[in-house]
């Protein structure tokens, strides 16, 4: 049951990176909602040093001026920065208000304690599977 729902989780998020172009469509509260692309804003997360030497991560976002047909290549060019750990375009609601982007973060909420064994042992070869 669990193995159902990860897998669930991670072909959805493979599956919504991948939409090129496309309207982002989700349910909530047994709706469907969707959202477009935004083609003048990016979420981009860096690491690096600070003057101390302790890891410094930083969320910013960056103002773009393009098209939904070069958001995908943008975020590759990115992506292959040094700093850059990850990049995600901004997903903005009919009215035109930013709600977030995409994260490179799965997150599993248990119903039961001893599940977190077998969701630690199905995910690492999940995991090593994939890639």
């Amino acid at each position: 049951m669990i193995m159902k729902k990860l897998i669930t989780i991670i072909g959805f998020c493979l599956a919504i990176t991948r939409l090129y172009g496309q309207d982002v469509q989700m349910h909530v509260n047994g709706t469907k909602v969707s959202y477009e692309i935004s083609t003048t804003k990016m979420f981009v997360k860096t690491a690096g040093l600070d003057t101390n030497g302790a890891t410094r991560i930083e969320l910013t976002s960056v103002e773009l001026n393009t098209t939904k047909e070069n958001i995908w290549n943008l975020q590759k060019e990115f992506e292959m920065q040094t700093d850059v750990v990850y990049a995600s375009p901004v997903l903005v609601d009919d009215a035109g208000k930013e709600i977030g982007g995409f994260t490179n973060q799965v997150f599993v909420r248990l119903k039961f304690i001893g599940d977190s064994l077998l969701l630690n042992n199905d995910s690492k070869k999940l995991l090593t599977d994939f890639c």
